[in-house]
């Protein structure tokens, strides 16, 4: 087996066939005719598909604030905006998944008004199974003979890994319960395989048993089978043994690569293949700059200069961390007046970070206005991330530890947020600094 004593961390372009961005075109026109809605509305004057993710997060935070005025056009345009978040799921999941992926997701839609009294089903899921230009494009996935590209190039890949090169074992780590299930029935015919799924399964997949899991590794670990496909959950919570590569389905998961749970040290410590597709449907800010609302907020993100990697700090940090923010190489610190967070490393990503102690008096006097303030910050940036900085989380006798506890599973569970624990001031410089450099 190969040892690495560094990261060697590589991104890898792959392209989609032309039936795919066919479908992804037409899609985009049903993205591009529900924002003429919002437009006909005044809430938005860009009706450009291709926006991104943090855009329309702020377009929804504008539509809510309608509802809560108890504007009737705010009920109409979330319910537009909703349709919108759901076509672009289905793209994403084009791009980025699998072709059973799509097709599943599609289904639920459709179970989803069948479960229930039609009565009281979404409107906005109701419109999105049955608008014609959707329903096509799901036919034509259907249509679609060939694998995923990502699925072909994975195969490429293994047998280069395992056969070429003689390595062991590879590692394959997706999002997404489905593309796990998905991808393990297409490499078992070429490649001796198994699979872990974690607790995030909200499918037809079954969560695999502690018991199950352990005695998975372990085999894989002996060498039993060469390739392990699992959940970015499965690595976060499990030691996964070392291997000759680790290949990352798609580059959200590559969060698990920075942070400082001991679980994923030796994945860190192993080469790294990040899969993505080109070009994106959803444009980053710079890329749409010459196209973008009105609609700005005091946490948006200002695009960095090509090539440089940018921190915003809010400026309520006291000065000893801000201190540890160096503008050095290619990371620039900018210290900047943030509403909700402490750190934005991307136009997708914001950080909270709090100490333990902080932590601890926020239980003790209340919890209410800080997940309200979660909520907010949930509206605005797709992905964030809750540093707990200190040591003594379990140690203040005015709290029970399981309330501390039950907070950090509400953040996981309820919020979709990930939890990261750092030492000190400065291990929370190298961390944010390490995350903003894979974001």
């Amino acid at each position: 087996m190969s040892n690495h004593e560094h990261t060697s961390t590589t991104r890898e372009v792959v392209e989609l066939p032309k039936e795919l961005r066919d479908i992804r075109h037409e899609l985009s026109t049903v993205i591009t005719s529900h924002l003429k809605k919002l437009k006909e509305l005044g809430i938005v004057e860009n009706t450009n598909p291709n926006q991104s993710q943090h855009q329309i997060n702020i377009i929804k935070r504008d539509i809510l604030d309608l509802v809560h005025e108890n504007d009737p056009e705010g009920y109409r345009a979330i319910s537009i905006h909703s349709e919108i978040i759901k076509v672009r799921h289905t793209i994403d999941l084009i791009e980025n998944q699998s072709i059973d992926a799509v097709l599943d997701y599609f289904e639920r839609q459709k179970a989803e008004i069948e479960d229930v009294d039609p009565a009281n089903a979404s409107n906005a899921t109701q419109r999105f199974v049955t608008h014609t230009t959707v329903k096509q494009a799901i036919k034509n996935i259907q249509d679609y003979n060939n694998p995923h590209p990502k699925f072909s190039r994975i195969r490429v890949l293994l047998a280069q890994f395992l056969g070429v090169n003689n390595g062991d074992k590879v590692v394959v780590v997706s999002e997404s319960t489905d593309t796990v299930e998905s991808l393990t029935s297409f490499m078992s015919a070429n490649f001796e395989v198994s699979q872990l799924v974690g607790q995030k399964n909200t499918n037809k997949l079954k969560n695999t048993p502690d018991t199950e899991r352990s005695e998975i590794l372990e085999r894989f670990d002996q060498g039993d089978f060469e390739v392990l496909i699992t959940t970015t959950d499965i690595v976060e919570q499990s030691t996964v043994p070392k291997a000759d590569l680790a290949i990352v389905y798609e580059p959200a998961s590559t969060v698990i690569l920075s942070t400082n749970n001991p679980n994923s040290t030796h994945l860190k410590e192993t080469e790294t293949i990040v899969l993505t597709t080109n070009p994106p449907s959803h444009l980053s800010p710079s890329e749409d700059a010459d196209n973008t609302n009105s609609q700005s907020t005091s946490d948006s993100e200002t695009p960095a200069s090509k090539g440089e990697i940018k921190i915003r700090v809010d400026n309520n940090l006291n000065q000893t961390i801000t201190a540890h923010f160096s503008n050095t190489g290619s990371v620039t610190a900018q210290i900047d007046e943030l509403r909700y967070s402490d750190f934005i490393i991307s136009d997708r990503i914001s950080i909270i970070r709090k100490t333990t102690e902080e932590f601890q008096k926020i239980l003790i006097e209340g919890s209410e206005s800080f997940f309200r303030e979660i909520g907010k910050l949930d509206s605005m940036y797709p992905e964030q991330i809750f540093i707990l900085e200190g040591k003594s989380l379990y140690k203040n006798p005015k709290i029970e530890s399981q309330a501390v506890r039950s907070a950090i599973g509400a953040l996981t569970i309820d919020f979709n947020i990930k939890v990261l624990r750092t030492e000190d001031e400065s291990d929370t410089a190298r961390m944010v600094n390490a995350l903003a450099t894979r974001s």
